[in-house]
């Protein structure tokens, strides 16, 4: 009887934690840009998708031939920033983030190859915006 007990307690405990809203920890603001003007979106869920993908195990790559792109530029409550540079012609983002917690310092920028699970989620956040002109070269 008393195993009994503890299962369904442990069942339901298990069940309240399943259905809690998860803390807020991620990106909740975020600005798309093109070449004539922004897009705003707001709230983690619609933002965290803009950078889910970058947890993922990667090799940097040198800069790609400059092309078309668009910035994105991400914030969290804490202040902690990013900011990418999509050029979908190439496959590529340029990233940079202020401060990755517990440290105080930032990374980047490097680039890296958008990995397919993300290009389908930047070309939706893209879709409504015509592209910036290619640089003649890429400053970091």
């Amino acid at each position: 009887m008393f195993r009994l007990l503890v299962s369904v307690a442990l069942a339901a405990a298990v069940a309240a934690v399943a259905v809690a809203p998860a803390t807020a920890k991620g990106p909740n603001v975020a600005s798309i840009c093109g070449a004539t003007r922004c897009i705003p979106i707001r709230g983690e869920t619609a933002v965290w998708p803009l950078l889910s993908w970058s947890f993922a195990p990667f090799v940097t790559r040198p800069a790609p031939a400059p092309a078309p792109f668009y910035t994105i530029r991400l914030r969290d409550r804490s202040g902690i920033r990013w900011e990418l540079l999509y050029v979908p012609k190439r496959h590529a983002v340029r990233f940079w983030q202020s401060r990755v917690p517990p440290y105080s310092q930032g990374v980047g920028p490097y680039w890296r190859t958008v990995p397919e699970s993300a290009e389908d989620v930047f070309r939706r956040a893209v879709r409504k915006l015509s592209p910036r002109i290619a640089p003649q070269s890429w400053r970091l």
